[in-house]
């Protein structure tokens, strides 16, 4: 599958700078980015659309993870909203993003609800964190390791 299908099954335009980045992934062995003193690992085209299960929330591609993890969360405390730094994000917000790396159990997305801004989504305590304005930015601000 390519960029271009991924974008038809998440329902929205990706940032150019992403999409150049993923579409050269494939021919970069290391895809390793130092990012707040974390080593993210940042999927290929391949991981994207890996499927995975999480067991009472079914099953998607990598980059809507984020959708069955939520889904267990409101599951389980009966919640809406997600605790963030920036305050309350409801959680429609964080099922509808888009993952795109991983560091220990943390995920990396981006919100299509905020101009693709690029937030941690912290698995321990299930809240998020906005960390950039952009993806564009968050690779200016990254270091590939």
């Amino acid at each position: 599958m390519d960029i271009k299908a991924i974008e038809v099954k998440f329902g929205r335009k990706l940032p150019d700078s992403y999409i150049n980045l993923v579409t050269n992934l494939s021919k970069i062995p290391d895809n390793e980015y130092k990012f707040k003193d974390r080593v993210w690992l940042v999927w290929n085209l391949e991981e994207l659309n890996k499927k995975i299960e999480v067991k009472d929330a079914g099953i998607e591609p990598m980059f809507f993870l984020l959708k069955l993890y939520v889904k267990i969360f409101s599951n389980c405390t009966g919640l809406t909203d997600i605790e963030s730094s920036n305050g309350s994000v409801p959680i429609t917000r964080v099922a509808n993003s888009f993952s795109f790396a991983e560091d220990n159990g943390d995920y990396l997305y981006m919100d299509p609800f905020d101009k693709c801004s690029v937030w941690i989504y912290y698995h321990d305590g299930s809240d998020v964190e906005k960390v950039s304005e952009s993806f564009s930015t968050w690779l200016l601000e990254s270091k590939r390791e």
